[in-house]
């Protein structure tokens, strides 16, 4: 029996300094760490689920209209150990992956984002409504650089992007966004597919990220 549910879960990828992913891993020097990821969007609050469904493998949900706007939000300990960022970092006296209780490991290939419980994924999960919908996305992350020439030894960039991407929700299906994060730009992309399948991703891009670094 195919899920009632929509899911939704998270990956990253590092792509640095361009726009296009998949050819240079992060720097010896460089750390990016995230802070917090939130997604919002509008929809249905409670429906009926009819097991007497009429198109094959595709759940029948009714009573749909009742929706509110819902936000799935990530921070610290939601997030994968080696992504998070550590508000102890935020001291002056402490470099990138020096007495902190992660050191960020992006790299050009993607990974999930939402932290495992006992070993298993965790998604977010929600009724389908099967039209248009709005998912505003935000991220928040620091880029950290490692430079004897810098003050205190090295350099923290806070990044915020918010984006919205337009998923049409059906059940039984999952759908990943992917975030790839750059030096000097971001873009999501996003993909749907069956539970137990995958396919190609959609790229959607995001504007240039122009954020000065400051020592």
């Amino acid at each position: 029996m195919r899920h009632a549910l929509s899911a939704l879960k998270l990956t990253v990828q590092g792509a640095y300094d361009e726009v296009t992913p998949g050819t240079n891993n992060i720097d010896a020097n460089t750390h990016i760490n995230i802070e917090s990821v939130s997604i919002k969007a509008t929809l249905p609050t409670s429906g009926k689920l009819n097991l007497n469904n009429t198109d094959a493998n595709e759940p029948l949900w009714e009573e749909t209209s009742t929706t509110a706007e819902k936000t799935f939000s990530l921070i610290t300990t939601d997030l994968v150990e080696n992504l998070r960022y550590a508000n102890d970092a935020n001291s002056s006296t402490i470099k990138p992956g020096v007495g902190r209780s992660s050191e960020s490991t992006l790299i050009a290939t993607a990974q999930d984002v939402i932290a495992k419980v006992s070993d298993k994924d965790r998604y977010f999960m929600f009724i389908p409504n099967k039209t248009a919908t709005d998912f505003e996305v935000n991220i928040k992350y620091h880029v950290w650089t490692t430079d004897a020439a810098l003050s205190g030894g090295f350099a923290k960039v806070e990044n915020e992007i918010t984006k919205t991407i337009s998923l049409t929700p059906q059940g039984g299906k999952l759908y990943t966004i992917n975030m790839i994060l750059g030096m000097t730009t971001v873009k999501l992309e996003a993909n749907v597919v069956d539970w137990d399948k995958t396919t190609a991703a959609t790229p959607v891009d995001l504007p240039k990220n122009v954020t000065p670094a400051t020592p």
